[in-house]
């Protein structure tokens, strides 16, 4: 889990390292690898910019995203109704993402399903509007209502 800009980059430079090295031992590989993220906390939806500035693609892990935002424990009766994907809170910080990364012609994708707590009733529920595949084929990459706010 990538929580700041720092983490980032040094994943990314071990990444380097690692891609400088196999060029050396084993000989051309590619110079440019598509390298991104998945965002299961609060703290980088909530700064997507910073992030799709750098990386190749954002994937978007909503159930640990309403999971953490809501501080809710999924395996808690009393508290799996707040880590609930579909709750206004979680799609503004999904929208807010799309946005910034669009914006930057960048891709997004879903980091899993959501399953609004169904996956212990045995359920999965998946998002027809958001699960659209990624931003660049998909409906995640139109600007939405915070494309002002997100600018």
């Amino acid at each position: 889990m990538i929580a700041i800009l720092a983490e980032w980059r040094k994943a990314h430079g071990i990444l380097e390292e690692v891609r400088a090295a196999a060029e050396h031992y084993r000989g051309p590989v590619p110079k440019k690898i598509e390298v991104g993220i998945i965002m299961y906390i609060p703290a980088t939806a909530l700064r997507p910019t910073r992030f799709a500035t750098e990386v190749d693609f954002i994937s978007v892990g909503t159930n640990d995203l309403a999971q953490y935002a809501f501080a809710a424990e999924w395996a808690s009766a009393h508290f799996a109704r707040l880590a609930d994907a579909f709750r206004p809170a979680i799609l503004h910080l999904i929208q807010m993402v799309r946005v910034a990364v669009h914006l930057r012609g960048k891709w997004l994708t879903p980091g899993s399903r959501i399953d609004s707590g169904m996956e212990h009733a045995g359920g999965d529920i998946l998002v027809e509007g958001e699960l659209a595949l990624s931003s660049r084929i998909g409906s995640w990459c139109a600007p939405g209502p915070l494309h002002d706010a997100a600018a």
